[in-house]
């Protein structure tokens, strides 16, 4: 009995091993997870997004950064008609006399980084007003 029984045990741990060989060399047959190939392309295509997102987002801050200094400009070139002159940024104030009574005021401010802004603004005096403040003065 201990012989057949020894057999029997051989043959079935055979057996087992047999399955295991085969079933071992099927999933090695069978793809499991990703190549190298594939892995590497994944890898460059993340890269090249990554690196194009970081750009934009670049563009967007400097995009900004001008917008703002833009703004900036035109408060202090419509400041620049009542006198203010910001340190640091270039300002000019011109006068030019059109008609009688009449002159046209151009402001012009530019930034730090080179931001530039004009605005005009056409200042009459009122004589109707001013011949009534003169004959009410007599």
């Amino acid at each position: 009995m201990n012989e057949t029984a020894c057999c029997i045990r051989s043959r079935t741990a055979v057996s087992i091993f047999v399955r295991w060989r085969k079933s071992r060399s099927a999933c090695q047959q069978k793809q499991q997870g990703f190549s190298l190939p594939e892995t590497l392309t994944a890898l460059l295509l993340f890269s090249i997004s990554s690196l194009a997102l970081v750009q934009y987002q670049l563009a967007l801050g400097r995009g900004f950064q001008l917008q703002l200094q833009q703004r900036e400009a035109f408060r202090l070139a419509w400041q620049r008609f009542e006198g203010y002159q910001a340190p640091n940024w270039q300002t000019a104030l011109q006068q030019t006399a059109i008609i009688d009574g009449c002159e046209l005021l151009t402001s012009t401010v530019v930034s730090p980084a080179g931001a530039k802004a004009s605005l005009s603004q056409l200042l009459c005096k009122d004589q109707e007003a001013e011949s009534r403040a003169t004959q009410t003065a007599l």
